[in-house]
Formats: structure tokens, sequence, C-alpha cells
């Protein structure tokens, strides 16, 4: 037989045509003297949300869910501008989708803090949104307002809304963490302990987040709650000709320096949710962040190479001198 390959470059082509025509406009490909030198990331040359082909069978599924009246529609009242707006008067409809709700809250409660809601002076509390600020993040500023009396204003509506965020949109993520698990556990590794494999996701998840503005304090601070570093901190810091910091905690003075992990190394972040009551117990850390440096703090005195955590950094440049192997001139 003769040889195909000629034939691979009309095919893949075509392929891509066929591809890209599912989201793409069809004006432009047929534009395109060169569908491989084609924009796929320009969204200019995207066709609107609605019009995407994704299949027959996908969707007919859709369009009937659109038409299933007992289908909850979470975007209703999850996106912050539709309450503030008031243009729903009543979320009383998600109590027909979920009526498990009757078991936490009341729905004339609830309906009492959805008009309340509508009517906050938004900008006196800081619930101005924009296009950074999330959903998520805004319930929770507005779950986190007090009265006089230091009760919460939004006790009930929170039960309704924390329902509506937690709905997965699509099964997306869900088939992502099935393909993760495949990896992590295979035919050769197929003993790994339950815990083991949920701690191994747990870190992969947490390594490919963003990295974390991590600092090290010669103090402790007993709280349970979220420490407005930014707010109360990190303004107040100075930096200084040599590239050092200075700063103060409850009037002592503090000096800082930024420390940057060694080259191959990332730092983590660890968490332990519940410390054995034994010594000998297994002791169980979870992966919550990472980082590339480290601000680390002094009491009134500048980081050296004395400090303890500088000494453990330049460790692993002796451990490598140590380690690697001789070469003979």
């Amino acid at each position: 037989e003769t040889p195909l390959l000629y034939k691979l470059k009309p095919e893949i082509e075509n392929l891509l045509k066929t591809l890209s025509s599912s989201y793409l406009n069809m004006a432009y490909i047929k534009t395109c003297d060169d569908i491989l030198k084609a924009e796929f990331k320009n969204t200019e040359h995207f066709v609107d949300l609605e019009k995407i082909y994704i299949g027959i069978t996908a969707t007919e599924s859709i369009v009937n869910l659109k038409k299933d009246s007992n289908v909850p529609r979470s975007e209703i009242t999850v996106n912050p501008s539709i309450p503030q707006q008031f243009e729903i008067q009543s979320i009383a409809q998600v109590f027909q989708s979920f009526p498990i709700l009757n078991n936490f809250v009341t729905r004339q409660k609830v309906d009492e803090e959805w008009r309340a809601h509508a009517m906050l002076n938004r900008s006196q509390y800081g619930l101005n949104t924009n296009d950074n600020d999330s959903a998520e993040n805004y319930w929770a500023k507005v779950f986190s307002l007090k009265n006089s009396a230091g009760q919460f204003l939004f006790s009930s509506l929170k039960h309704v809304l924390n329902l509506l965020l937690v709905l997965p949109f699509s099964n997306t993520s869900v088939e992502r963490k099935f393909s993760v698990l495949r990896n992590l556990k295979t035919e050769n590794r197929n003993r790994l302990h339950t815990d083991i494999v949920v701690a191994l996701m747990a870190t992969r998840e947490d390594l490919s987040s963003k990295n974390s503005n991590i600092q090290s304090v010669p103090f402790k601070i007993h709280a349970d709650c979220d420490a407005k570093v930014a707010k109360y901190f990190d303004n107040y810091v100075k930096t200084t000709e040599d590239k050092t910091f200075k700063g103060s905690f409850r009037g002592y003075p503090l000096r800082g320096k930024k420390v940057d992990m060694p080259e191959g190394y990332l730092g983590l972040v660890l968490h332990e949710s519940i410390k054995p009551a034994r010594d000998k117990d297994e002791r169980k850390f979870y992966v919550i962040n990472n980082f590339t440096n480290i601000t680390f703090w002094n009491w009134d005195k500048i980081p050296s190479e004395n400090d303890s955590i500088i000494q453990a950094l330049q460790w692993i440049y002796v451990a490598e001198a140590l380690h690697s192997p001789i070469l003979e001139e």
C-alpha cells in the first residue's frame, strides 16, 4: 500500500473547522485561509452562549430543563444585582424546590429578611458590587452584618442562599475529581487508604492555587477568626532603603525581610483539623495553601543569617552539596 500521510493535514483542517464551528462564528471560519492559524481564543469571534452547539441530545436536555418548572433557578437569587434591585419580591418559590428548608427556617422570616436586604444602604456597609467581586464574597459580607444588639441581620436568609450557592451548575468538577482519582490510585497503587487518597487529592488541588502572602511573626494571636492583615497591618508597613520592612504590633516595633524559597522548592501551609490525644497516634495534616516567599519578622531587629528560618533554608543548599556527586577533574 502507498503511504497516506499526505492526507493527514487536510483531515486535521476539516476536523478543526468542524470543532470550531461549535462556538466560533461561521462567517469568521469561512474567512480563514489557514484554519491552523485561526484565533481560537479571541472572544470577538465567539457566538452567543445560547448558540453554542453541544449536540442534539444535550441541546434537547437543556431545553427541557429550562421548561421544567420544578428545576430550581438558583441564578435568580444568587446574583447580587437582582435582589438589590428587588426584581423578585419573594423567594418562596425556593421552598417548593427544597422543602427541607422548612425544617430550619420559616418562609415569612426569609421573605422579611429578603425585603430588608433590598432596602439596605449598601454604600454604608461597603456592599457595592463590581465585576471583580464574586457572589460568594458579596453574600459573605451580607451575612456578617449585625444589629446594635450583636445579632445577625440575615440569619434565616443565610440558610437559603448558602443552599443555592453550593448547587453545581454542571458535573464537570465531579468528573474532574474522578480523573484525578484514577491518576492517583492506579493498578500499582491500589492499596492506598482512603485518608491518604483524600490528602493527596487535596494537596494536588491546593498546589495549583495562587500563592499566598505568608508572614512569620514573633507572637501568637489567640483567636479563631479571619485576620484582616491587609487592613490593619499591611497598610502600615513601610519599606526601607535596604528593601527591608518596618512595622509594629500593638505599639511594639517590628523589622521584617522577604525571604525567597530555594529554586525548585515550594513552601506549603499545613493545617491539622484534629490533634490526636496521644503522642504516638498518627497525625494528619492537610495542605491549605502554598507560597514561593515568606516575610519574616523580628522584634526591633532586621532578620539575619542567625535566625532559625533562614538557617533552615540554607541547610537545603548544604544538603545538596553534601549529596551531589563528586566530579573528578
